[in-house]
């Protein structure tokens, strides 16, 4: 049990620990949660639980083997489901805390900000009766069939690769219900980047309030002709609920404008009335425009809705070299999905799918800190440091024979670099099940027996 606990608590000359027993002690004291002094208390089973999911969610009887069998299958899945989710969150947000004030010194901001990135993603849970309630199945599969599929929500610090928060929803949910429950995490003077799913006024609007700028790509719901119209806009007496034409503020140059849209009639399902009375009617945006030339790329032109209004210090092509940045949530979301093999849960509750997520979060942001500090090494950025090589060398079991941090795999740079949107082969050779596994079932048995 020990050498579990060194291995995943030291992250290599990190001062701060992965799981600081004062703050699960706290958090447990707040929930009202009460243990025991033992093997398998809290801080324990946090750290059992951290090397579980570090080593691809191994099985429970390998944690066995690697504590020396000082507890029992049974007793730490036990021992999980007691530990509150708002314990597990505690030990989450408390590292990751400590990871972004280490690494602040090695931050390369983009013209004196923040760049955050935001995106959802869904993942498969087991398909249990609770969780194919609360959670629901993707659309086209047929009933009784499919597994659960959560709906997680990430925010990432774009340079670093940390995950800042996330937020767990049933499959079918917009991004947009639940993106202000993550904006906590952000910090006045961010620049938040989104797909189009995330461009929308209210959206926009709360993050100007608070001091955050967001760059979105537009969504094709919204017109927006070059140059907009100008002078007093046209008001109408019907069809009061679609969105108004903008009208340009001024005209930087022929794909670059400064615009005024105008406030929803509709009040947005997720969107209380109060936040929603509290928006202004009218805000001032920008509009940037630029077509894509690069080979293998399916988007041709691209339009972003920006609250960051200076030419001068933002230029367009600034903004939409920015916007390429989003990209790297989808490596870092395949880094938790695929290299730490987050795409596929074990837990058969809705809690215990939280607690898994938020161990994973963990252990990806210890990674992160471990790539983030062999770069600053290096003089390099983090996302040319491998990522599973960062993973593999913090659970070196002997510290003296530990490669040193500054010889950590290095991705070449290999632009123009494209690959089709495909594979060779299927991932697994058996077909998926269109109907339910036990109506499949009582038709080969029925069949077995009429054959003999």
């Amino acid at each position: 049990m020990a050498s579990i606990r060194e291995r995943l608590d030291r992250i290599k000359h990190d001062p701060a620990a992965l799981i600081d027993p004062d703050v699960v002690e706290h958090a447990c004291r707040v929930a009202g949660h009460r243990w025991r002094r033992r093997v398998l208390d809290p801080v324990g089973t946090l750290h059992v639980f951290a090397a579980q999911v570090a080593r691809g969610n191994t099985a429970m009887a390998h944690l066995v083997l690697l504590a020396g069998s000082r507890f029992s299958e049974s007793a730490y899945c036990q021992a999980r489901a007691r530990l509150p989710v708002a314990v597990v969150r505690a030990v989450f947000e408390a590292f990751t805390a400590r990871a972004v004030d280490s690494l602040a010194h090695s931050a390369d901001p983009w013209r004196g900000h923040r760049v955050v990135i935001i995106d959802g993603t869904g993942v498969a849970t087991p398909d249990s009766p609770e969780l194919r309630e609360l959670l629901g199945v993707p659309n086209g599969v047929a009933p009784g069939c499919g597994l659960p599929v959560a709906h997680v929500l990430a925010v990432f610090d774009a340079h670093h690769g940390l995950l800042l928060d996330l937020h767990v929803a049933p499959a079918h949910t917009h991004d947009l219900r639940h993106v202000h429950d993550l904006h906590p995490a952000l910090r006045e003077g961010d620049v938040l980047v989104g797909d189009r799913g995330l461009c929308s006024y209210v959206h926009l609007a709360v993050l100007a309030k608070a001091g955050i700028h967001g760059v979105f790509r537009m969504s094709d719901a919204r017109a927006m002709p070059f140059p907009a119209k100008r002078g007093e806009r046209t008001r109408r007496g019907y069809n009061r609920h679609r969105r108004h034409e903008p009208i340009l503020v001024e005209l930087i140059d022929e794909n670059d404008q400064i615009v005024e849209i105008v406030k929803p009639h509709n009040r947005p399902g997720h969107v209380s009335p109060e936040l929603f009375a509290s928006i202004p009617g009218k805000l001032i945006v920008r509009a940037v425009r630029y077509r894509v030339h690069a080979a293998g790329a399916r988007t041709r032109c691209v339009t972003l809705l920006t609250t960051l209004t200076d030419a001068a210090a933002y230029p367009a092509a600034a903004l939409a070299e920015l916007y390429l940045t989003r990209w790297r949530i989808e490596v870092n979301l395949r880094h938790l999905k695929r290299t730490l093999g987050m795409d596929r849960l074990k837990c058969r509750d809705l809690d215990g799918v939280t607690r898994e997520l938020l161990m994973y979060a963990l252990v990806y942001n210890a990674a992160c800190v471990v790539r983030a500090r062999s770069a600053a090494a290096r003089g390099v950025d983090p996302v040319r440091v491998s990522f599973i090589d960062a993973l593999r060398w913090m659970l070196l079991e002997d510290e003296t024979s530990a490669t040193p941090i500054r010889e950590l795999k290095l991705w070449p740079l290999r632009p123009p670099r494209v690959h089709p949107r495909g594979i060779k082969r299927k991932a697994s050779p058996f077909r998926v099940l269109r109907r339910p596994r036990q109506v499949i079932i009582a038709r080969i048995l029925a069949n077995r027996a009429a054959a003999n």
